[in-house]
């Protein structure tokens, strides 16, 4: 009888160890799987910030060049045989001249060039 009582005890203390072992490894797995959700959820959220930063920061580089060509308007210069300055203007539009004296100017002179937004016109000889 003891032996019985003895085995039946053995028995028991490894069914309860195995029972434990279950109860702990299956609570360790839901552990983990409730935790990669979240993890990810932060992960994608992190992500959604970036990306609205870097949105921000492109808006305000376009913005930032755009007004720098508002301030940097077209300058037209025109140059006499000698190659001294004769007249210099900064146009709004180099398509829709509205000064006489620059038109009258630039129908008696040769483009030479453009360069960062400045154009050189030499007068005929």
């Amino acid at each position: 009888m003891k032996t019985f009582h003895k085995i039946t005890r053995k028995i028991t203390l490894v069914a309860g160890i195995v029972m434990g072992a279950l109860i702990i490894s299956t609570s360790l797995v839901q552990a983990a799987s409730e935790k990669k959700p979240k993890t990810d959820k932060t992960y994608e959220a992190t992500v959604a910030e970036l990306e609205i930063e870097i949105l921000e920061y492109l808006q305000e580089e376009e913005d930032l060049i755009a007004e720098f060509k508002a301030l940097n308007l077209p300058t037209i210069k025109i140059f006499d045989a000698n190659d001294e300055l004769v007249f210099q203007a900064t146009v709004d539009d180099i398509n829709t001249i509205k000064d006489k004296k620059l038109r009258s100017l630039l129908y008696q002179s040769d483009f030479l060039m453009s360069f960062e937004n400045t154009s050189y016109y030499r007068l005929h000889d």
